[in-house]
């Protein structure tokens, strides 16, 4: 009997040693970049957004859709520890707030002229952050640069 205690001991503590914790307060923090397989539908729904105040700029952002791809696939999102998030853009940076919610099952962004954007955690890692995209009604992809 004490041989059968010790051995599932000694099996459940080195069993234990590779649980991976996930923390996805922790594994949030730094900096993300669209994947390069999230890049196109992120690409189109900047440019419909475009559309709704601006026509005449949409349309020119199609006709140089090539570089409007390399635009946003060069952005890049850091979410730091206060909170603040910070989208990292060709113009300058772009603040907002941010917070896990829904047992750290949804991410609100809460843009600086104070809507609030709230996306499903598909997945959270250390490498990878999956969205499903309200908005957009898909998913995104982000992995480290």
């Amino acid at each position: 009997m004490k041989k059968t205690v010790l051995f599932s001991v000694v099996v459940l503590s080195f069993l234990s040693a590779f649980t991976i914790i996930n923390n996805p307060e922790k594994n949030i923090l730094g900096k993300w970049k669209l994947d390069d397989s999230s890049v196109p539908k992120a690409t189109k729904f900047l440019i419909e957004q475009t559309r709704k105040n601006n026509a005449e700029m949409a349309q020119q952002m199609e006709e140089n859709y090539p570089d409007m791809e390399n635009m946003v696939s060069s952005l890049r999102f850091e979410y730091k520890e206060d909170n603040s998030y910070v989208v990292e853009t060709l113009q300058g940076p772009q603040n907002s707030t941010y917070k896990l919610v829904d047992n750290n099952h949804s991410l609100e962004i809460t843009r600086p002229n104070g809507t609030i954007k709230k996306d499903t955690i598909l997945e959270l890692s250390s490498i990878k952050l999956r969205l499903l995209n309200k908005e957009r009604g898909d998913t995104t992809l982000f992995i480290r640069p």
